[in-house]
């Protein structure tokens, strides 16, 4: 039971630090200047910035999550962990991308972004298990 708790923990860690790793990129890439870092104190002026960001930079976030969940999904079927949790862990990514959301998102970005975890998640945690029973295969 440790051994599940500490897997998940790790799932869970693996996919916020491949989400602010990756976050990262997405505005140096398009070329976006950041908000200076006492503006981010601020929540009108934060509206202001991501109400002023073009659709490829929501796009590309939600690409970086689903990557990011994806990370998430692989860790859980290294870890061998049954399938339920990789639903666990969408609800809690889903819960933790509502939370730490910043406001003046679009609403289209924001249903796509929640719902962008549970997909990411099942194909790493399938890829990692059917590349499992094909290698078992194979060594029989």
């Amino acid at each position: 039971m440790l051994k599940q708790v500490f897997i998940f923990i790790t799932a869970v860690a693996m996919f916020i630090i491949a989400m602010s790793a990756l976050e990262f990129l997405v505005p140096v890439i398009l070329g976006i200047d950041g908000l200076p870092s006492e503006s981010m104190q601020d929540a009108e002026r934060i509206r202001s910035f991501m109400e002023r960001q073009p659709a490829s930079f929501y796009l590309g976030m939600i690409l970086v999550h689903f990557i990011a969940a994806l990370i998430g999904g692989l860790v859980l079927g290294l870890g061998g962990l049954p399938k339920w949790t990789t639903y666990l862990l969408a609800a809690c990514c889903m819960a933790i991308g509502s939370l730490l959301m910043l406001p003046g998102h679009p609403t289209w970005y924001r249903i796509f972004d929640l719902i962008n975890y549970i997909p990411g998640l099942l194909l790493g945690y399938e890829w990692v298990t059917r590349t499992r029973e094909f290698v078992a295969k194979k060594a029989e």
